[in-house]
């Protein structure tokens, strides 16, 4: 479907509303902004692109976004994107109007990048193409541990300088995460692995515990739906996945449990039950995860 033939022309505009909850500055090269945009109408708005590589965390909602010499993409969330680009470009955006989108986004300086990841920049220019002449865009769902950051950015414990420091080395973390993600995935390597019968019947389990979230299968029963042992689900799982059945099936309660608490319709004790929890027990198992209560999730 080409988005652009559906689309109004593109226009700049000032309808968004932006409420930043943090900016820092690191060494002048890196720089993290996090906070919501609301919009009144679904406008085009457009401004220059940075110079160098900037990640965009959208947390929930979708946008549209255009490039030069690139189609529209519609990018949802909860995702990465990435955009590299090099000299004096402009990039343009629309989001849905009256819908609060979550953000955090962390800006590194070419020359940064350029003089100080010389190791991967192999890998990363097969990815990003650095050395193209126009902009790059990457989207890739949100891993766990960026999103971890990303709430740990908005809840801050630290004022003044100290608070500059410490958001300082969670955009670094956040950088190297991203960067670290983008490049060519080890998924080809264990698809090439674990080619044939056994590789489907690991996506298959996956997909039954994503389906039986809040009663999920046992162990066995798990194994015995997808026709194979035990032990051999077990091991596989977790080559596949990094994570053993039970961590994979934890997080994605945990996931759920925050895009609800997100999105502030239902209150913890009801998503706790949803996801087949007590509250308590969400409240132990999301502090462990995420670093902060459930009820401290921004809405």
């Amino acid at each position: 479907m080409n988005l652009d033939s559906h689309l109004p022309p593109i226009t700049t505009s000032s309808e968004a509303a932006y409420h930043e909850q943090t900016i820092s500055y690191y060494d002048g090269t890196i720089s993290l902004k996090n906070g919501t945009i609301k919009t009144s109408t679904q406008n085009w708005q457009t401004e220059p692109l940075f110079d160098g590589l900037k990640i965009i965390i959208i947390d929930n909602n979708e946008l549209l976004c255009k490039l030069p010499h690139s189609p529209t993409s519609r990018i949802a969330g909860p995702c990465v994107c990435a955009v590299w680009n090099r000299g004096d470009a402009e990039g343009s955006q629309s989001f849905p109007a009256g819908c609060l989108l979550r953000y955090t986004a962390v800006t590194l300086s070419a020359n940064n990048l350029l003089n100080n990841f010389t190791e991967s920049l192999e890998t990363l220019d097969s990815k990003l193409q650095l050395h193209a002449n126009k902009p790059k865009l990457i989207t890739i769902p949100l891993p766990q541990s960026i999103r971890k950051l990303c709430i740990q950015i908005s809840n801050c414990p630290f004022q003044g300088n100290f608070r500059n420091m410490y958001l300082s080395g969670k955009a670094l973390e956040l950088a190297a995460h991203t960067l670290e993600t983008i490049q060519p995935s080890s998924q080809k390597n264990i698809e090439t692995k674990f080619k044939g019968a056994n590789f489907e019947k690991i996506f298959m389990a996956k997909d039954i515990l994503i389906q039986r979230m809040q009663n999920p299968p046992s162990l066995s029963e798990l194994a015995l739906l997808v026709g194979i042992n035990t032990r051999k689900l077990t091991i596989d799982f977790r080559k596949v996945f990094g994570d053993s059945v039970f961590g994979y099936l934890q997080t994605l309660r945990l996931d759920a449990a925050y895009q609800m608490l997100s999105e502030g319709e239902l209150n913890v004790s009801s998503i706790a039950y949803q996801i087949g929890y007590t509250p308590a027990h969400l409240s132990v198992a999301f502090r462990k995860k995420f670093g902060i209560c459930p009820k401290d999730i921004h809405c």
